[in-house]
């Protein structure tokens, strides 16, 4: 694998995995209720037993299916359309493991001819 695959898979992934995180918790249907801003314009999120730092401009979103633990709209600049970011929870030992994931994520990339 090249040093630019691995640069491009943080900025190319639609979301988070987190998985076996928890302790077999119900997810709620509801999207996570964010703090209120602070000065330098990033909230906190609940996820699971986690906090999470979010800006401020993304927009919590229902999650659109049931795998989804969280889910953001992030406006777009004028001109371009908005995007979403998705934290992905599917349950304690779901998922599969660190080294399958990598290797999923990895074949849906190609290298430029």
């Amino acid at each position: 694998m090249t040093t630019a695959k691995w640069t491009l898979v943080p900025l190319l992934m639609a979301g988070v995995v987190v998985a076996g995180a928890g302790s077999g918790q119900v997810l709620a249907a509801s999207p996570p209720t964010a703090s209120p801003p602070a000065k330098s314009g990033v909230v906190s999120v609940p996820l699971l037993d986690l906090t999470a730092p979010v800006p401020a401009s993304w927009v919590s979103q229902p999650p659109a299916s049931s795998m989804r633990l969280a889910q953001f709209r992030m406006p777009g600049a004028a001109g371009f359309g908005d995007a979403e970011f998705v934290v992905f929870y599917f349950g304690p030992g779901q998922g599969g493991s660190v080294d399958a994931n990598i290797t999923r994520w990895e074949s849906q990339f190609t290298a430029p001819n």
